[in-house]
């Protein structure tokens, strides 16, 4: 995996999953699936397949977004 993240130019982290994903998540599509998880630990949007670096950046930063409630006004 390493010489494939040195030769797309990937410098975020890769997961590896286990079957328990691909049952939970009722994974068909293949590889890859993106999954954008909070501060939280929470999963906040999962994306299968192919994409451009601006949308998982977009989706990335929407998932690490503060909540904001009413407590936290």
């Amino acid at each position: 995996m390493e010489e494939y993240k040195k030769k797309h130019n990937i410098n975020f982290p890769i997961l590896y999953g286990n079957i328990k994903i691909v049952e939970e998540y009722h994974i068909e599509h293949g590889v890859p699936a993106f999954f954008f998880i909070d501060k939280n630990g929470m999963v906040k949007k999962v994306l299968f397949g192919e994409t451009t670096l601006e949308v998982m950046e977009e989706l990335a930063d929407e998932s690490l977004k503060p909540i904001i409630t009413e407590e936290t006004k």
